[in-house]
């Protein structure tokens, strides 16, 4: 990785009991001089062994009503999903709440919503310094746009004269967060796709943006497929990529109805669910358990609330997907860790209907700007209706797998931006450029 950098990099990191997150600080701390801050003391627990680790207090904020109407009267991130929304929203709500969304309304045509979540933070933590002994001991601070618990010190770190490198971990991270801080140092983003996003959606000057790929892909590269053996036998795996409570009761709905098809098309095939790793419970996959042809597979260990995700899980999840004789996925980002196996994907484009309102509704999410990267038209492993589902599981369970490999191909590209074998140290060899 190039010579070490002698400056003092602080890294913001809420969710270390990630097992890939760990192994990229490691990597990392090679040959850069580098601490971890958090606000999680379960990410203490994780870390603090291998890595130097502060924990620091999430201090909530003071929110009067000045503080109330700034936040009401903030521009939300433009995304198409979000207009949607709350166009959708609109219409469904009670008459006094129709009434105070066409309050904002008005006001952001009058120009009253021109400033950010961002603008009204840093006007919120403006007398905040909490952190002033800490961030005098570092250069550069680094951190990721989600999971970051109390965002307070980046604003005290950038006004300590601090860069900032804002970490875009992942593909979907643009789109996830209103409090997008803007005026970072560096962005470093997957590809040449989240390069736009980045400048489009929230203004950042693309000389600022630097594509660094996905280091927690690197077990990947790693892997060898050929090597892993086949499953006793055949079965179809679906993972789910819903974590908000009513988005998970839909997504049990919809596998609910991925087995009512194999039941008519392959009535002895066994349908796997992997559950999705951000939860901190499973009662909600309750419907699942106890239904023939239905197997939960294992939710992993849960401590103090996380799920802790380790090597073992790590590795066990990419050997499920290739001994899958399908793989059925609702647009998350385990189905770009899927193009990387032999074994053939269905994206679902659609949702069955469901009693939620339609502002919540999980097929709403599937119009969400970033989804374009994944559900590309044109090839069949988009599955668009019922009738698609059961015509197309059926094709690749018949044996039929070549029409649906050149999607894999194609999201494949998409998270191998610079085809090299270490995208760790591609990072690395960014931060230490700084």
């Amino acid at each position: 990785m190039g010579e070490s950098s002698t400056k003092r990099f602080l890294f913001l990191v809420d969710d270390g009991w990630r097992h890939e997150k760990k192994e990229i600080l490691l990597f990392l701390r090679r040959t850069l001089r580098l601490e971890v801050v958090t606000h999680d003391p379960m990410t203490v627990k994780a870390l603090g062994d291998d890595l130097p680790v502060r924990l620091i207090p999430r201090i909530p904020l003071s929110r009067g009503p000045v503080a109330a109407a700034a936040i009401f009267f903030a521009r939300e991130l433009q995304t198409k999903l979000v207009q949607q929304r709350k166009e959708v929203q609109f219409r469904e709500a009670s008459l006094p709440m129709r009434a105070v969304l066409l309050l904002r309304r008005l006001a952001h045509a009058a120009g009253l919503g021109l400033y950010s979540y961002t603008d009204v933070f840093r006007w919120l933590y403006r007398n905040s310094a909490y952190h002033t002994d800490l961030l005098k001991d570092f250069d550069i601070l680094v951190y990721m746009p989600v999971a970051v618990m109390d965002k307070r010190i980046l604003f005290e770190a950038k006004r300590a004269g601090l860069k900032l490198v804002n970490w875009i971990y992942s593909w979907d991270n643009p789109m996830k967060d209103n409090e997008f801080l803007t005026d970072a140092h560096r962005y470093l983003v997957w590809n040449e796709s989240n390069r736009d996003d980045v400048h489009r959606w929230h203004g950042v000057p693309e000389e600022r943006i630097e594509v660094v790929g996905p280091a927690q892909f690197d077990y990947i590269f790693e892997t060898d497929f050929h090597a892993i053996p086949a499953p006793p036998e055949p079965f179809v795996l679906y993972a789910c990529a819903a974590g908000t409570d009513y988005r998970l009761q839909q997504e049990v709905a919809l596998i609910l109805e991925i087995r009512k098809v194999l039941d008519r098309i392959r009535p002895g095939m066994k349908l796997c669910v992997r559950p999705y790793p951000f939860r901190k419970t499973i009662e909600a996959y309750a419907p699942l358990r106890g239904v023939k042809g239905i197997e939960m597979l294992d939710f992993g260990t849960v401590e103090e609330g996380r799920v802790l995700i380790t090597d073992a899980v790590v590795r066990e999840r990419v050997v499920q997907i290739q001994q899958a004789a399908c793989f059925i996925n609702f647009g998350s980002t385990i189905g770009l860790e899927a193009a990387f196996t032999d074994t053939p994907i269905l994206q679902m484009n659609f949702n069955y209907p469901s009693r939620f309102p339609k502002h919540q509704d999980l097929a709403l999410a599937l119009r969400n700007e970033h989804l374009r990267y994944i559900l590309l038209p044109g090839f069949p492993n988009i599955v668009g209706s019922p009738d698609e589902l059961e015509r197309r599981l059926a094709q690749v369970l018949d044996g039929d797998r070549e029409p649906f490999m050149a999607y894999s191909q194609k999201l494949r590209e998409f998270s191998d931006p610079l085809g090299v074998k270490c995208y760790k140290d591609v990072l690395g060899r960014a931060l230490a450029g700084l």
